[in-house]
């Protein structure tokens, strides 16, 4: 009988010791399993309280704050997330003096300049989001080298006409495009730029337009292909450049495109043949923060340029009232630009909008 109650002591004894284990692991597993955790330990009335303050929520919160804003790929700026991955959509703008003020360019992420036909030139105004404009254009009919810009960006291309070798390219559907001679519900034509201007300076859409036409096609609204993105800095090789305040840029000698630097805008201010360009939608003066003046080959055949996009070349990088001279290439006509400094260095753009000017070789840019 005494060997049974050594026996029961000894079993209690066993137990209380994995009791005491099985706890001392528990407290050990809180240790080991809470990294960043406050653990306070209270023993009342026999019982172990392990009251744990995590700070996980605050950890993650924190990281949050730290985690990167969606960058609008065109520009460096910020952007909405919903509008990350759209395709920029590129609009063929005219560029006469008459047609000043044309509308929504203030809202252009980039706006290109480029020879066409005589002496003018013509820009193409892309937009990483244009459904909320109320109106753009006037709208006017692309080239070839336009059509080669605007698929470098994977764009979604708005014109109306086009040329015979525009056509040609169209028709190979190397672009998603929409020609508003053909898609009268994405347009209309103003009455009073009929009347005043001319029947070819009359073509209008709007942001909704322009979105229920894609919607209503089999064009895709988010990115098809991987293009080639500019590198943004603050710290941008140009901030170590020469002062330039005005640069005129002579695309022929009776056509020229001028930039004065506001410094209070930090930004130059766009003017056309003497008189400054503005957005018929807010009254606003067309600005850039940045400028990329490009000379290429053009050449003219029967009055209308033909412009050589692919290759390499020189130019000048203007931003904050300085400029440097720069390379640019593009490994083909579909392509997009890749900038160097004169170094070889892949130049460095402040973030902001972007003026490029596509200048024949004959031409001159002039920085003063």
């Amino acid at each position: 009988m005494n060997s049974n109650k050594k026996f029961l002591s000894f079993d209690k004894m066993f137990k209380f010791i994995v009791v005491f284990i099985f706890l001392l692991a528990v407290i050990f597993m809180l240790f080991s399993f809470s990294t960043g955790t406050d653990i306070v330990q209270n023993i009342k009335d026999n019982n172990i309280i392990v009251q744990i303050s995590s700070d996980i929520s605050e950890k993650s919160d924190n990281e949050s704050q730290y985690k990167t804003p969606p960058v609008n790929d065109l520009t460096g700026l910020g952007i909405s997330e919903e509008y990350l991955s759209f395709r920029p959509v590129s609009v063929m703008i005219d560029n006469l003096e008459k047609t000043n003020p044309s509308y929504g360019l203030s809202r252009a992420d980039i706006i290109y300049e480029c020879p066409v036909e005589g002496m003018i030139t013509r820009l193409m105004a892309v937009y990483k989001n244009p459904y909320d404009l109320p109106v753009i254009g006037n709208i006017r009919c692309t080239r070839p080298h336009f059509i080669n810009l605007a698929n470098g960006l994977d764009s979604i291309h708005i014109h109306i006409g086009a040329d015979d070798s525009a056509l040609t390219m169209l028709s190979d559907k190397i672009i998603d495009n929409f020609d508003l001679e053909y898609s009268h519900d994405m347009m209309w034509r103003d009455q009073n730029r009929m009347y005043n201007l001319g029947y070819e300076h009359s073509v209008l859409t709007s942001g909704q337009l322009l979105e229920q036409g894609v919607e209503s096609s089999n064009c895709e609204k988010t990115y098809n292909k991987q293009i080639v993105t500019n590198k943004f800095s603050e710290n941008s090789q140009v901030l170590n450049g020469t002062a330039s305040n005005t640069i005129n840029v002579k695309f022929f000698h009776a056509n020229i495109t001028s930039f004065n630097y506001d410094e209070a805008a930090q930004a130059y201010f766009v003017s056309h043949q003497s008189a400054q360009l503005e957005d018929a939608n807010s009254g606003a003066k067309i600005s850039r923060k940045n400028l990329l003046l490009l000379y290429v080959n053009a050449t003219s055949s029967n009055g209308s340029y033909q412009v050589d996009l692919s290759g390499s070349g020189e130019g000048f990088y203007a931003c904050n009232g300085k400029s440097i001279p720069i390379k640019w290439s593009r490994e083909s006509s579909q392509t997009n630009f890749k900038f160097y400094d004169s170094d070889d260095n892949e130049l460095e753009l402040i973030p902001g909008q972007m003026y490029v000017c596509c200048v024949p070789n004959s031409g001159n840019i002039e920085i003063l």
